[in-house]
């Protein structure tokens, strides 16, 4: 498996976009957000989780 890119350590959060049909990853670091959108939307994810059907194969890695 081959390694494209890494981003480690630093002070700020990062928001990882994913696109299962390619397989593309993108990365965006978060340097000026409130935490309470950051609650929000993690408080609408979990509650749309909740009630979705979470059945289905996925594969990460090779």
């Amino acid at each position: 498996m081959h390694l494209a890119a890494q981003d480690m350590l630093d002070i700020y959060q990062r928001k990882v976009y994913f696109f299962p049909d390619t397989g593309r990853v993108r990365e965006k670091k978060l340097k000026q957000v409130h935490n309470d959108t950051i609650i929000n939307r993690e408080n609408e994810s979990s509650s749309r989780l909740r009630y979705s059907d979470l059945g289905g194969d996925l594969e990460l890695f090779d």
